[in-house]
């Protein structure tokens, strides 16, 4: 009987710039996971939210350690390889920040209301239809 992959969630701001990522490894390693699922990590918009992305080629300004963000991810991969584990990484790509550079850059990509507004996504609770969270700092793909 084999098992199914065994992920460890690294959350960046909590591990702080990606440099010190590769540090974890060892210890995720010898716990007996084969995967590191890493959270949004590129710079966010005005809410800060991690998953409110304002620019998918920038790092998080507190993950940034100067160095071109493809080097610092890059060797990363390299260090998780090293110990045996496979990387992956949450890519947020159904809404951005309403201030991404995206929304400037292609405005026909985004759902719009009639007025021509940016419309942001809204989660409702399965349990209760009525009740509906809409996330005000996002704007939706379209």
């Amino acid at each position: 009987m084999t098992s199914g992959p065994r992920l460890y969630n690294l959350f960046p701001l909590l591990v702080g710039p990606v440099a010190r990522w590769g540090d974890e490894l060892p210890r995720i390693a010898a716990m007996g996971f084969d995967w590191v699922y890493v959270n949004p990590f590129h710079a966010p918009g005005f809410s800060g939210s991690l998953y409110a992305v304002k620019d998918y080629f920038r790092l998080h300004p507190d993950l940034d350690d100067g160095r071109p963000m493809d080097e610092q991810l890059g060797e990363f991969v390299r260090r998780a390889e090293g110990v045996g584990l496979r990387v992956m990484m949450d890519l947020v790509v159904n809404h951005t920040s309403k201030d991404a550079d995206l929304v400037a850059q292609h405005p026909d990509w985004f759902v719009r209301d009639e007025a021509g507004a940016l419309v942001s996504p809204v989660a409702v609770d399965p349990d209760d239809p009525t009740q509906a969270t809409e996330w005000g700092d996002l704007a939706r793909l379209d």
